[in-house]
């Protein structure tokens, strides 16, 4: 009688476990990009109350100095009110989807405010930012458009 000795793995289980190996991949990818999907989200929201913060305090503290014109963009950039990654020079900004920013002063019941306008934002993106609560309208964000639909806070 011939004894067998096996020494190592036959291919079926080889096989088995890169299978294996693969499914466990494409799960923790999938879930990687979710994380990452809901951080993009996460950092958008806090650059707008970083950004509606600093404007508020640019209006208050400035007084006379800073003019509502054409060119309130380059003067608020030049005041550092929008993170450095935003912008692209002195008359344009970029969101982190790479659409633009937009910021315009309008008039409210007579009252001057700023209007800032994100664009390029995916559905949850979009989605987050108008259903977020922004406090009232003397300490946060007054309305969301999403193409031209108004949500009043």
């Amino acid at each position: 009688m011939i004894k067998v000795h096996e020494n190592g793995r036959s291919m079926v289980e080889i096989l088995g476990v890169l299978a294996i190996i693969g499914v466990l991949s494409v799960g923790g990818l999938a879930g990687y990009s979710k994380a990452m999907q809901k951080n993009k989200v996460n950092k958008t929201e806090d650059e707008i109350v970083q950004i509606m913060t600093n404007l508020r305090t640019l209006f208050s503290t400035s007084g006379s100095e800073f003019t509502f014109g054409e060119d309130e963009l380059k003067q608020a950039i030049k005041a550092d009110v929008f993170p450095k990654h935003m912008v692209v020079d002195l008359e344009k900004l970029q969101n982190l989807y790479k659409g633009e920013v937009k910021l315009s002063v309008v008039k409210i019941d007579g009252n001057s405010t700023f209007k800032l306008t994100y664009e390029g934002l995916p559905k949850e993106a979009v989605l987050a930012i108008a259903t977020a609560y922004w406090g009232d309208e003397t300490t946060g964000m007054v309305q969301v458009i999403i193409n031209e639909d108004r949500y009043e806070y």
